[in-house]
């Protein structure tokens, strides 16, 4: 299922952040010492160095018009500003930032603002500045959804979350389909599915509801292929829509208790297929997955050892069906959790239980961040701005700092949030 996680502002966790970097950059390469543990079965034993980047900087696909631009959203409104904080287009009112996509050519975003009692989802092109209103929806509502493959059209699903049953449970609700090539919104009459998932061809949007999801054409929601996803929780989309990662729930019995127990396992599969592949099962629970920004490999935590509660952060390839291990596992090492890719970025971040915000400056180093008279404390990583050249900081307060990864110095944003071409919540 399409979980909260995927379109919703990310809870502050406490904890530090620490950034590796996995591709070679023009202006920041980190050397990361990746030890191939046996933690879990299957796992290699041998090691490696891996030479990545913070952000590929001659990526030619975001135009300079694109990257010096930003969403900012306070209490009072949404503006279109530079990099360097000129306004320059009002968007709409303000609020708090609850959904927020990047098209896959980073030239448009769709956000959502929510206020008094009410959701705003609006469109911004960030070449031209224009931007227009999507939809309005009352609070208590859940909003989904997925780019087309040439992003030249938009899929969202909203949908109220059933009463009494946790915001994950499906009630009722539409789906729509915006073009950005003449800004018309059709609802396409899906009359069993309210949720979005995934576009992972033209000719392919997947949907879904409780209990299935559906393969549908983008034009009339006619259904092309059925999965039966009621045992499927946390379902997380591979950025070009190709492939889905879940935990698989299900009850397994137990020959010592003689009794049925809960079994969750985690899974990759191809978008529109059942039979997926086995990640890792369940005694050493899975949790927290993110996809990296080429939908290329997944990361995630688990517990260290079946004996402990502490968790550390692996990395999956798909294609080449590896695992292993970010950090070596000692008794030093934190407890590590909630990996995270930023978008355009190859960066991982993670949740560590030290309560500051590190981030990856050379070769096998990190540097703690400091902004302000914030020494660390409950510091959080809200997005990047500038192809990863500025760190967009959020501190206990609320307040945003940006920090120039190169001269290390930072500056106060304000209140409130960013929703840029180097941050996607989906």
């Amino acid at each position: 299922m399409v979980t909260q996680g995927l379109f919703l502002t990310p809870p502050s966790f406490p904890g530090f952040v620490l950034i590796h970097s996995l591709r070679a950059s023009a202006w920041l390469t980190l050397s990361i010492v990746i030890l191939f543990l046996p933690i879990l079965p299957g796992c290699s034993s041998s090691k490696a160095v891996v030479e990545e980047t913070v952000m590929d900087a001659d990526d030619e696909s975001i135009t300079d018009a694109v990257v010096a631009k930003y969403i900012w959203i306070d209490a009072t409104s949404s503006i279109l500003k530079s990099n360097i904080g000129d306004e320059i287009n009002f968007i709409s009112s303000g609020g708090k930032l609850v959904y927020s996509s990047v098209s896959g050519d980073g030239t448009a975003i769709v956000f959502g603002v929510e206020n008094d009692g009410r959701v705003q989802l609006n469109y911004v092109d960030m070449v031209s500045g224009g931007s227009r209103s999507l939809q309005a929806a009352r609070t208590p509502v859940i909003f989904t959804g997925a780019w087309s493959p040439d992003s030249k059209s938009f899929a969202f699903g909203y949908y109220v979350p059933l009463e009494g049953q946790g915001r994950n449970t499906i009630g009722e609700g539409e789906i729509k389909v915006v073009s950005t090539t003449d800004g018309q919104v059709r609802n396409i009459r899906c009359s069993a599915s309210q949720a979005v998932v995934a576009w992972p061809e033209a000719g392919t949007l997947m949907v879904r509801n409780n209990d299935n999801m559906y393969g549908v054409s983008p034009t009339d929601c006619s259904t092309q292929v059925t999965v039966d996803v009621r045992k499927w929780h946390h379902i997380k989309p591979s950025p070009d829509g190709s492939k889905l990662a879940y935990i698989l729930r299900d009850l397994a019995y137990n020959r010592d208790s003689q009794k049925y127990e809960p079994d969750s396992m985690l899974y990759v599969v191809s978008t529109g297929e059942i039979e997926g592949t086995l990640v890792v099962g369940d005694r050493y629970r899975p949790r927290n997955i993110a996809w990296s920004d080429n939908s290329a490999e997944i990361a995630f935590d688990v517990l260290e050892r079946l004996d402990s509660d502490k968790r550390v952060v692996f990395i999956y390839q798909i294609e080449e069906e590896k695992r292993f291990v970010l950090n070596d596992p000692s008794e030093q090492n934190p407890s590590e959790s909630h990996p995270a890719y930023f978008y355009r970025s190859n960066s991982l971040s993670y949740v560590a239980d030290g309560e500051r915000l590190m981030i990856g400056g050379g070769s096998l180093m990190v540097e703690q961040i400091s902004v302000g008279d914030d020494a660390g404390p409950w510091l959080r990583l809200a997005g990047w701005l500038d192809r990863g050249k500025t760190a967009v900081i959020k501190d206990a307060a609320g307040n945003l700092h940006a920090y120039d990864m190169r001269t290390k110095e930072s500056s106060l944003m304000g209140a409130g949030d960013v929703a840029a071409p180097g941050r996607r919540l989906r």
